[in-house]
C-alpha cells in the first residue's frame, strides 16, 4: 500500500507541475495575443484615419472641379451674351500672309 500511495503522490505532484507550467504558458500566450490585438487595433485606427483624410481630400478636389466647371459655364454664357457669333465667318490669323500677289514672283 505504501508504494501505491507514493506512486499516486508522485503522479499528483507531476500533474500539478504540468498544470502550473501549462497555465504559465497559456498566460504568456494570452499576454502575447493581447499585445498583438493592441497593435492591430492601433494599425486599423491609423488606416481608418488615413482613409478619412483621403476621403476629405477627394471631396475637396470634387468641390474645386465642380466650382471650376461652374465658372467655365458662366464664362461661356457671358461670351454668348456679349458677342454675336456668325457661323459663316471664319478668322485666320495673319490672313494676309496667305494671299500673294501674282506680281511677287
Amino acid at each position: 500500500m505504501p508504494k501505491d500511495s507514493d506512486y499516486i503522490s508522485k503522479q499528483v505532484d507531476k500533474l500539478s507541475k504540468d498544470t502550473t507550467n501549462n497555465t504559465k504558458a497559456l498566460t504568456r500566450e494570452i499576454v502575447e495575443l493581447y499585445k498583438n490585438q493592441n497593435k492591430l487595433s492601433k494599425e486599423l485606427k491609423s488606416i481608418h484615419n488615413q482613409v478619412n483624410d483621403i476621403s476629405q481630400t477627394v471631396n475637396k478636389i470634387f468641390d474645386i472641379v465642380n466650382n471650376f466647371t461652374i465658372l467655365l459655364s458662366e464664362d461661356d454664357e457671358d461670351l454668348e451674351e456679349n458677342y454675336e457669333f456668325d457661323s459663316d465667318q471664319s478668322w485666320v490669323p495673319k490672313e494676309d500672309d496667305f494671299w500673294e500677289n501674282d506680281n511677287d514672283e
